[in-house]
């Protein structure tokens, strides 16, 4: 009995001192609840400002979308306005407009030996023009036809410049444009891959491959040009080829050459008929391009020469009108690599020409001992390039060495000959071209060309005096859209 109580006693105080201590615990697990309850209410309040931000950025938002909404509505009235003034027409789905404008600085000094002109001028000159030109493609995909046509500047209708010179005719004298190039294209996708085109009307490239050599690149040949592959296309491989026929020049019947009419001796009509064929491959590690061709000029020695005038510079010939058995036959072969080497674009090139029919008593040159072209060296012309490229910078060398009866003087590149104060034959000399692009479509260039006789000089065109030698330097701004 008394055990028994002892134990009811010992268990009320083992209870009384559990108890005792749940009360002494109590006070601190209240202070955690209330950190954590002020934890909450922080975490709280920090989301109720996320949310109001979000609220804010929403309101922000459904702003913006009304205006950009309103300005795309504004936008589409300009559109609709605008497509109701320019129309494309049935059968074209497609028009390109594309331009540039280039001012150009041009300085020139000749050096005249024997000077026998009556007020003693060289030639020497410094003269600010302009070109600007303006063309379009229209195009329809489903016929796959293309039709181009272009606007230029000029002096006068010269085919080898669309130059403008200032202040040549009046005070801010308004500027000529011309029709520049009118051409339609059709063409045909291979079974092969390889593209098969003919063009046809005043073209605005050359089909053939070209460097200054042959081709002046402001010259649009007239005629139609059959052509297959396309050795412009960076990512075109395999082999290209392309046939021509272009009218150089039309004498009207009734022509008088020399002070007597020779109509049943002298076509009426000068054509130049170009034939090339070539290989290119796009590697890895460079691209390689080669091309042999032909080249013939109908009548052309004696018609040109009376068509230009026997006094001209163009195309040098003093002997217009005369039978010398004289002609253009001319074989060409092109070879270049392009590659990349230490951050750079590399492009070595290489271009030759021979005439094989300038076999005549006279040559084309003027004032050189060409009375017996057969035997004369000037047939060959030859050309040695590098192209360099990094970044914005584009650099260009040339020596070019063109015979007096090696290729068609009137074709080739002017700045190269006439602009530069020489003949457009019997000239050697350095090209040497920088370039730099200020951005995507204005870029600043300056080319040097440091040019001498071969065999002539020192004699005279009609009353003027050759030059022997002549220093050319151009610096030009352009821009393309």
């Amino acid at each position: 009995m008394y055990y028994r109580k002892a134990i009811t006693i010992g268990a009320g105080v083992l209870c009384l001192g559990s108890a005792g201590v749940s009360f002494a615990q109590a006070p601190a697990d209240l202070a955690q609840l209330k950190q954590m309850l002020e934890a909450q209410n922080q975490q709280i309040q920090a989301l109720m400002g996320k949310v109001k931000d979000l609220e804010g950025k929403q309101t922000d938002m459904k702003v913006a979308m009304k205006e950009t909404n309103e300005a795309v509505a504004e936008q589409n009235k300009k559109v609709d306005k605008a497509a109701s003034l320019l129309t494309l027409g049935k059968g074209i789905d497609g028009l390109k407009i594309t331009g540039d404008l280039r001012l150009r600085y041009e300085m020139r000094d000749k050096t005249v030996d024997n000077n026998s002109n009556a007020d003693g001028s060289t030639g020497d000159r410094a003269r600010i023009r302009d070109r600007f030109r303006l063309g379009g493609v229209w195009t329809n995909k489903v016929e796959q036809w293309e039709i181009g046509a272009g606007l230029a500047t000029g002096n006068d209708n010269n085919g080898r410049s669309s130059n403008q010179d200032w202040g040549m005719s009046n005070t801010f004298a308004h500027q000529n444009v011309w029709l520049d190039y009118a051409y339609a294209k059709h063409k045909w996708e291979l079974e092969n891959g390889a593209p098969l085109s003919l063009a046809a009307g005043q073209l605005k490239d050359n089909p053939q491959v070209n460097t200054i050599l042959t081709w002046d690149s402001d010259l649009r040949p007239q005629g139609a040009a059959l052509a297959y592959g396309d050795w412009r296309n960076k990512e075109y491989s395999g082999p290209f080829a392309s046939l021509g026929a272009f009218e150089v020049a039309y004498l009207s019947n009734g022509q008088v050459i020399n002070g007597s009419s020779q109509q049943d001796e002298i076509d009426e009509n000068v054509w130049w008929i170009p034939a090339q064929v070539g290989y290119k491959q796009v590697g890895e590690t460079g691209t390689f391009m080669g091309m042999a061709g032909y080249q013939n000029v109908s009548s052309a020695y004696r018609n040109a020469a009376a068509w230009y005038g026997s006094t001209s510079q163009d195309p040098n010939n003093p002997f217009g009108g005369e039978n010398t058995d004289y002609t253009y036959n001319i074989g060409e072969a092109y070879l270049e690599y392009a590659m990349p080497m230490g951050g750079f674009e590399v492009k070595p090139y290489a271009h030759a020409a021979y005439n094989f029919g300038a076999n005549g008593d006279k040559g084309q040159g003027v004032k050189i001992p060409a009375d017996d072209v057969e035997n004369d060296s000037g047939k060959l012309g030859w050309l040695l390039g590098l192209d360099v490229k990094r970044a914005k910078w584009t650099a260009t060398y040339n020596y070019c060495y063109v015979g007096a009866n090696a290729v068609f003087g009137p074709m080739r590149d002017s700045d190269f000959g006439e602009t530069a104060g020489l003949t457009d034959t019997d000239i050697q000399g350095h090209v040497l071209r920088l370039g730099y692009n200020i951005t995507a479509n204005c870029n600043i260039g300056t080319s040097y060309m440091l040019l001498n006789r071969i065999d002539g000089g020192s004699g005279n065109i009609g009353s003027s005096t050759q030059a022997d030698q002549a220093q050319l330097l151009q610096l030009d701004l352009n821009y393309k859209f």
